[in-house]
């Protein structure tokens, strides 16, 4: 709520998108991790850490709210990346 508020000038709508696709990017992620089974388990859990790091990366700079969303979605393929 805090980043929502202060970095990108909203309120809780723009909390409840930025959560929004932080789930689709996780949806999206799972769609994708059967395609990336030529990966064995520590490579895919490097890439979604770095794609997770630079999603706060992007997040922690970001002042307009589509950047926030794309961070957001971001962040959510990286952390299923790293969950399967």
């Amino acid at each position: 709520p805090l980043v929502a508020r202060t970095r990108l000038g909203g309120d809780a709508s723009t909390f409840g998108l930025l959560m929004g696709a932080m789930g689709a990017g996780a949806v999206a992620g799972a769609l994708v991790l059967p395609r990336l089974t030529r990966l064995d388990a520590g490579r895919r859990v490097f890439a979604g850490t770095l794609l997770t790091a630079s999603a706060g990366g992007i997040l922690a700079v970001a002042d307009r709210p589509e950047q926030g969303v794309a961070a957001s979605a971001m962040f959510g393929i990286g952390w299923i990346w790293v969950l399967a």
